[in-house]
C-alpha cells in the first residue's frame, strides 16, 4: 500500500524540466525571474521526487517487513546521492587527468557513457531505481569542471533525443491498449484532483511569502506541467507492479494534458499582456521597482 501512496504523491507533484523549459523557450520568457524560480524549484523538487520513487519501487521488490525495507531503502538512496554529488565531479577530474586512462584517450564520447553505466550499475548493485540511477549519473557528469565534456556533453545528449527518447515512448505507446484499459471517468477525475492539488498547494506557498493570486496560480500551472516525467514515473511503477494498466494509462494521458494546460495558460496571459510574476508586498511598500528589475 505504501508504493501505490507514493506513486500517487509523485503523479501529483512531478514537473517536468525539458517541456517547462521549452515552453519558456517558445514563449521567449526563459531569462525571466519566473522562469529561473520555477525551473530551480523543479531541479530540487524532481531530484527528491525521484528518491521518494527509487524508495516505492524498492518497497515493492522487497520483503514483508516495509518499515525495515523503508530504512533500508531510503538510507542506501541518501548515501548514493552524497557520495555521488559530492564526491563523483572531483573523482571524474581526477580519473580524467590519469596518464593512464587508456578509455578517455580512445574516446571522449565512450568514456563518459562508461562512466555513466558504472554509476547506475553501483544503484542497480545497491537496488535503487534504474532511472533515479542514471539521473544521478547524468547530474555527475553535467557538473564536472573539465571544459572538455562540453561538445561531447552536447552530442550526447543529441544521441539520446535522436534516438533512445523517441524508441522510449515507443514502447510507452505500444503498452497503451486505449480501448480495454482507458477509464474515462477515473482519468478526468484523477486529472482534475491532481491538478486542483498541485495547483492550490503550489499557490498557497507563493501566497505565503507575499505575492498576489494570480502569480500564485501562475506558478502553480507551470509546476503542474508533467511532461515526460509523468511517463517515466507510470511505465516504472506498472514494471514494478505497483499500478495496473488502467492507472497506467491515466498517468500517461495527465502528463500530456497537464503539459498542454499550462503551456496554453502561459501563453494566454501573455497574449493578455498579464504579469507572470508581480512584486512582493513587502517591495510594493518600498517604492517601485527600477525598470531593469519589472517581471513579465
Amino acid at each position: 500500500m505504501l508504493p501505490l501512496t507514493l506513486v500517487i504523491a509523485i503523479a501529483f507533484s512531478v514537473t517536468s524540466i525539458r517541456v517547462i523549459s521549452k515552453i519558456f523557450l517558445d514563449l521567449k520568457i526563459v531569462e525571466t525571474r519566473f522562469a529561473r524560480i520555477v525551473l530551480a524549484a523543479a531541479t530540487i523538487q524532481d531530484l527528491v521526487l525521484w528518491m521518494g520513487l527509487s524508495i516505492a519501487t524498492g518497497l515493492a521488490q522487497g520483503s514483508n517487513a516495509e518499515l525495515g525495507t523503508l530504512a533500508t531503502t531510503i538510507f542506501k538512496a541518501i548515501i548514493f546521492i552524497g557520495l555521488a554529488l559530492v564526491f563523483g565531479p572531483r573523482l571524474l577530474g581526477r580519473v580524467t587527468r590519469m596518464r593512464f586512462n587508456l578509455v578517455r584517450k580512445a574516446s571522449l564520447t565512450g568514456y563518459l557513457f562508461v562512466i555513466c553505466f558504472l554509476l547506475v550499475a553501483v544503484a542497480s548493485l545497491l537496488s535503487i531505481n534504474l532511472v533515479f540511477g542514471a539521473l544521478i549519473a547524468g547530474m555527475v557528469v553535467g557538473a564536472a569542471p573539465n571544459e572538455e565534456f562540453t561538445a561531447v556533453k552536447e552530442r550526447i545528449s543529441d544521441i539520446s533525443v535522436g534516438l533512445f527518447v523517441p524508441i522510449y515512448f515507443a514502447l510507452v505507446g505500444l503498452k497503451i491498449d486505449l480501448p480495454n484499459d482507458l477509464d474515462i471517468s477515473f482519468t478526468l477525475g484523477f486529472i482534475a484532483v491532481s491538478s486542483a492539488i498541485e495547483i492550490g498547494c503550489v499557490a498557497i506557498g507563493v501566497r505565503l511569502i507575499g505575492r498576489n493570486m494570480v502569480t500564485s496560480v501562475n506558478f502553480g500551472f507551470a509546476m503542474n506541467t508533467r511532461g515526460g516525467p509523468g511517463i517515466v514515473l507510470a511505465s516504472i511503477a506498472l514494471g514494478a507492479g505497483i499500478i495496473n494498466e488502467t492507472f497506467y494509462v491515466t498517468l500517461v494521458l495527465a502528463a500530456l494534458l497537464t503539459s498542454l494546460f499550462s503551456g496554453m495558460w502561459l501563453r494566454w496571459l501573455l497574449a493578455r499582456r498579464i504579469p507572470l510574476m508581480s512584486p512582493a508586498a513587502a517591495s510594493q511598500k518600498l517604492g517601485p521597482k527600477k525598470p531593469a528589475d519589472r517581471e513579465i
